[in-house]
């Protein structure tokens, strides 16, 4: 999950060098609304790893194997943060990444576009990885597991978070862009 907030980085940087190389704030909207989502699929996304880590007793991909059968509610809230990380659609995370990377190429930014696309792709197989083995492979062992009530919260919020997300993205875009104009007229000077 470290990597992946590199990712995240570089999937920001896209909007940022958008919005300074056409002196417009869609870029920097995009990265405005990309942040709420990552911040939010990343609480969701931790939580659920940690809980379930906290629960197999191991961190590796591994010890996460069957957990669908295991402990449902969790390890289907975790698939989801996952998911919109990678960006699959119709979380909030595919719409967060589908309006950094128009604006970007809509801005002349096509050929960093293509980058962050490949490095999607790549950061599908790493998540989806995960979600195979929550869901498909056959579980270490049998029992039920029960989440301490601070990590399933956490989780539950951020899921609910994301699903509300996923239905307003572009009135939260829309309300993002005199932020994002306001931003860029201050580091820009214009």
């Amino acid at each position: 999950m470290a990597y992946s907030s590199i990712a995240q980085a570089g999937y920001l940087l896209v909007g940022v060098a958008a919005s300074f190389a056409s002196g417009k704030p869609d870029g920097n909207a995009a990265v405005l609304f990309f942040l709420l989502v990552y911040v939010i699929t990343n609480l969701g996304a931790f939580s659920g790893i940690i809980a379930l880590a906290n629960l197999t007793g191991g961190e590796r991909v591994d010890d996460f194997r069957g957990l669908w059968r295991r402990a449902p509610l969790l390890s289907t809230g975790t698939a989801l943060c996952l998911l919109s990380l990678a960006g699959i659609p119709p979380v909030a995370g595919f719409w967060s990444k589908l309006f950094l990377f128009s604006t970007a190429w809509n801005l002349g930014q096509s050929w960093l576009v293509v980058i962050a696309l490949l490095n999607s792709i790549v950061s599908l197989v790493y998540y989806g990885r995960i979600v195979k083995t929550m869901f498909f492979d056959e579980p270490l062992k049998k029992d039920r597991l029960v989440t301490k009530f601070g990590l399933s919260t956490s989780l539950t919020l951020s899921v609910a978070a994301l699903l509300i997300l996923t239905v307003v993205a572009q009135v939260v875009l829309d309300a993002a862009t005199p932020a994002a104009a306001s931003l860029l007229t201050s580091l820009v000077g214009k």
